[in-house]
């Protein structure tokens, strides 16, 4: 039965993976051609651009660019390609080791082959969503799976976390696993190095006080970015602005914004309750760490609610975050089809499964599809 789940798994797992990446080449990898501007101007030797010409904004630390720099000597096409199988390989093992992990002990059912395909159907989008613009959120997850499951001890594995989580920040809060258990200063000091390797690479070819430059203006790049309104922002701050606040919904295929909102809360009082909702959702996420540090036996589980949690106390959510939850479908889908699952808890769990694939465009039509996603509607269904 396990061996079949491992193929279930990996099977739907490579459909997801050849229909996003065939997007991707059909319709431009947008987030990826930003990652090969930045690196042709690092291979160029005029890092200086990086936050000032590219085909979107290049938000991410100027460490990436050096790290991409080598692509550069590849047509765009082959580039991507090369991006693109680098993805799916590491894709294919975490979700090869979660399958690992929950076929362990416990009771099965008819439906236990099929739990990880179904929760990949289930979280499809974002996973096609990550695929098509060749994002980053997918290594993201990757390498916070083997260092909680399978690498756990392994120095390269928590190097590159390190390293990724410094140059996109969602996953910092992973890094302080790196200190439980037996080998911890090994771990994390291969994440601490990570870090600084991200930080430090573009000295390379930098003098200091061009690498200082080039910092401020990643964080200015940052700053001036502000709170995006977009509706494909899930985050509870902007789900407050849009429906409460002062602000119109400003949907990404529309070219009017859409105003939703009752207008009850000033943009002064939109703030604190959102620096509210960070600290509370950040300790409820410190209490899981804390819980995975005395709670080894039941590991895997813990380690899905965090990965789960992790975009949770962010004020930008973009929706391919969501292919964070993963896990923590594949354990909700197994508690829902057992037996011993209430009413209740089939009947929430069958709204966050329509939430996360009956709310698209192509379903439901941009209005209504609009209305759901200024909702945060993937928020609450993570929730649920």
């Amino acid at each position: 039965m396990r061996n079949q789940a491992l193929r279930n798994t990996s099977g739907v797992f490579l459909l997801i993976a050849a229909l996003g990446s065939a997007w991707a080449f059909s319709r431009g990898g947008q987030d990826f051609a930003v990652f090969y501007a930045a690196a042709e101007h690092v291979a160029r030797g005029e890092p200086a651009k990086l936050y000032l010409e590219s085909p979107d904004r290049y938000l991410y630390a100027p460490g990436f660019a050096w790290w991409m720099a080598p692509l550069s000597i590849f047509p765009s096409t082959i580039a991507l390609a090369i991006w693109t199988v680098l993805r799916v390989g590491l894709g294919l093992w975490a979700v090869r080791a979660w399958s690992r992990a929950f076929s362990q002990g416990g009771a099965s059912s008819r439906w236990t082959p099929w739990l990880g395909a179904i929760a990949l159907l289930i979280t499809a989008r974002f996973w096609l969503i990550d695929f098509q613009y060749g994002q980053v959120n997918l290594l993201l997850f990757a390498f916070g799976t083997l260092a909680l499951l399978e690498k756990r001890n392994s120095p390269g594995i928590w190097l590159a976390l390190g390293a990724l989580s410094a140059i996109k920040l969602i996953t910092l809060p992973l890094l302080l696993l790196s200190l439980v258990g037996p080998g911890a200063w090994k771990r994390a000091g291969a994440a601490a190095a990570g870090v600084g390797l991200a930080v430090l690479t573009p000295l390379l070819t930098l003098s200091v006080t061009e690498w200082l430059d080039l910092h401020r203006e990643w964080l200015g790049a940052i700053q001036s970015k502000g709170l995006p309104l977009y509706t494909h922002n899930q985050s509870f701050v902007a789900f407050l602005h849009r429906w409460l606040g002062e602000v119109p919904s400003r949907p990404v295929f529309l070219p009017e914004a859409i105003d939703f909102s009752m207008k009850w809360f000033s943009v002064s009082l939109v703030s604190v309750l959102g620096g509210l909702w960070f600290l509370g959702t950040l300790v409820i996420l410190l209490r899981l760490l804390w819980q995975a540090r005395t709670n080894s036996a039941g590991s895997p589980r813990v380690y899905a609610w965090i990965l789960a949690w992790i975009p949770l106390p962010h004020y930008l959510v973009w929706k391919p975050y969501f292919l964070f939850v993963f896990p923590a479908v594949w354990l909700a889908a197994t508690y829902a089809l057992s037996p011993a699952a209430s009413r209740l808890c089939r009947g929430v769990f069958v709204v966050s499964v329509a939430a996360f694939t009956l709310s698209g465009f192509d379903v439901v039509g941009v209005y209504f599809a609009t209305v759901l996603e200024s909702l945060s509607i993937f928020l609450w269904a993570t929730l649920g």
